[in-house]
């Protein structure tokens, strides 16, 4: 729970893409969220940065941690969607 807040952060994506406010890209703001996968089966939740970066936690073999990188870089063929929180 963020308790600043008082807000509760689900642990997956898909619970958090659940509970967040659809919005397009063209809207998307650094902060914002990007889920991937499947609508309702979202596998994988990143920052949005602007500019086509992300920030995101990945294990690849080419970067483990958390990164700063390309959504292009990331997506493969996963439906990409944006969210605000």
């Amino acid at each position: 729970m963020h308790v600043a807040h008082r807000r509760l952060v689900r642990r997956d994506a898909h619970q958090q893409e659940a509970v967040a406010d659809p919005i397009e890209k063209r809207d998307a703001r650094p902060g914002d969220l990007v889920f991937l996968g499947p609508r309702g089966r979202a596998h994988h939740v990143a920052f949005w940065l602007g500019e086509g970066r992300i920030l995101h936690a990945t294990e690849r073999e080419d970067a483990a941690g958390v990164v700063e990188e390309e959504l292009a870089r990331t997506v493969g063929d996963d439906p990409v969607r944006f969210a605000r929180s």
